[in-house]
């Protein structure tokens, strides 16, 4: 019988250690552990935005064949169980803790992070659960990731842009270097539009690699769209590789992907007291950038009701600056946990780019505000997967949605 308050206290203890690049830890945990990355064939996916989307796509495809898929995804939107997943289950509070239960004193001795804590959770759990493939999704970069120490089929870079410069450096030929670290001597990598200078860096890693490297061309489609082309490539080389023919209902699969994977917050449409609701998870310019392609795309000359948050290590400037031209006016809401943001540095931000805003203390007042305007506007939510998280279970709270399964409620 695992102690579930000592393990959910040892992991939340685990957050003080920050992020710590590099894969020494990992590479001890796992060689204790047994080895359980290498009990399935791996799909590792890295980029800036698009990562978790296209893990969807990829892992919808591959139930398509009546594989188990485990897929593995982060940051999460309001439970740490959406992380790990069997097909479209999360992984149970129970098994989560079992798994936690199962790596506590090695992640003790060897002083791991708290997402390398989780990540050998996955690992191990998938294992477990004897999992036909898994989707791996990195945490952030890739060469230093605590995920880059799977041998996988193949590696995909859906996308690079400015995101952690503090971490992969200041230019995207910086980060295209890190996230191309997950590429794997003579296995294939699948690349997204990425800049010229993104593609010169890709392009020579993957050459010393000896991978055979393949670029989807740039394209005017919005986002998901993207993501989901790229995904069906991907799945095509890897059903061919594996000498699966491709099912039957492939494209079925890949058309109710938030539904078999339990994806949320992708450009994700609610219905809420008779209004259009959208959840994205766009925290950072580019990501911004294309939400508002998406968003002309469903709701072409239509201006959001948007209500908007960052936490503090985000370039909130930059965001509110690609917002210009698009919306005029805001409602702001500090997500929690906000990591240094407050509402004064938020309302000063908006001001200084001219926007117009109402400020909300909390989730709840915020929905409520919103359900009572006489605006027939769809409602947008986006800048930060916390600030998603904190207002589906506002949604919830009031019974205005349907309440999802529960778990465990820890934040990074």
């Amino acid at each position: 019988m695992v102690n579930r308050d000592h393990l959910i206290g040892f992991l939340r203890d685990r957050i003080w250690f920050g992020i710590k690049p590099g894969l020494e830890g990992m590479h001890s945990i796992l060689s204790e552990l047994g080895y359980p990355e290498r009990a399935y064939p791996v799909i590792h996916v890295a980029g800036t935005n698009g990562k978790g989307s296209t893990c969807s796509y990829l892992s919808a495809g591959l139930q398509s064949a009546g594989l188990k898929v485990g897929l593995y995804t982060s940051p999460h939107i309001r439970y740490l169980n959406e992380r790990i997943r069997l097909n479209a289950s999360m992984i149970p509070d129970e098994e989560f803790l079992e798994g936690l239960a199962h790596v506590e004193p090695l992640a003790l001795r060897l002083n791991l992070t708290f997402f390398e804590t989780v990540t050998a959770v996955a690992f191990w759990w998938f294992a477990q659960k004897q999992v036909d493939v898994v989707v791996l999704e990195t945490g952030m970069g890739g060469r230093l990731d605590a995920t880059n120490v799977v041998d996988p089929d193949c590696s995909v870079i859906t996308s690079i842009g400015l995101d952690h410069q503090q971490y992969l450096g200041t230019t995207i030929a910086a980060i295209a270097r890190e996230k191309a670290g997950i590429i794997k001597t003579g296995k294939p990598v699948f690349c997204g539009p990425v800049p010229r200078e993104a593609l010169d860096v890709i392009t020579e890693v993957a050459r010393e690699k000896e991978a055979h490297l393949q670029v989807m061309e740039e394209s005017d489609d919005p986002f998901l769209l993207k993501n989901r082309r790229l995904a069906e490539h991907i799945l095509h080389g890897w059903f061919a590789g594996r000498q699966i023919p491709l099912p039957v209902g492939f494209r079925d699969h890949l058309d109710r992907f938030t539904t078999l994977t339990g994806l949320e917050g992708r450009f994700h449409t609610i219905p809420v007291n008779h209004k259009t609701w959208i959840f994205d998870a766009a925290h950072n310019p580019d990501g911004i950038k294309a939400l508002q392609k998406a968003w002309n795309h469903e709701f072409p000359h239509t201006e959001p009701v948007f209500l908007f948050g960052c936490v503090g290590d985000k370039s909130v400037s930059d965001m509110l600056e690609g917002l210009k031209g698009w919306v005029t006016s805001l409602d702001l809401l500090v997500p929690e946990p906000a990591r240094g943001m407050t509402a004064e540095r938020l309302s000063e931000e908006a001001t200084t780019h001219g926007f117009s805003f109402r400020s909300h203390q909390n989730a709840m007042g915020a929905i409520h505000a919103l359900a009572d305007r006489q605006d027939r506007r769809p409602v947008l939510v986006a800048g930060s997967l916390y600030l998603l998280g904190n207002v589906f279970s506002a949604l919830e709270t009031a019974g205005w949605v349907k309440k999802s399964p529960s778990g465990l409620t820890i934040y990074q």
